[in-house]
């Protein structure tokens, strides 16, 4: 999920998702230019969580800037416990 951050016009607006391919790539159509906060979880990680369970992943916001144009963000990810 890529949520602008609300710095000015250019980087406002609704968030956008994707979903990884097989390879691991991705790729997702912004309206917005400029820093966004990136969460990625797992398919089957239900949002919001119901009271009183943890989610099995971190969801702690990635930063990065979107420039104008093409972008390749690289996300580093951690496989996660079972």
């Amino acid at each position: 999920m890529f949520s602008p951050f609300g710095e000015g016009s250019d980087n406002t607006g609704e968030s956008v998702s994707a979903n990884l391919k097989e390879d691991g790539s991705y790729e997702v159509h912004l309206k917005t230019i400029g820093k966004h906060r990136i969460v990625v979880t797992p398919s089957d990680v239900v949002y919001p969580a119901k009271p009183g369970h943890e989610y099995p992943c971190d969801l702690t916001p990635i930063e990065k800037e979107v420039k104008s144009g093409d972008n390749e963000i690289a996300i580093q990810l951690s496989k996660r416990g079972k």
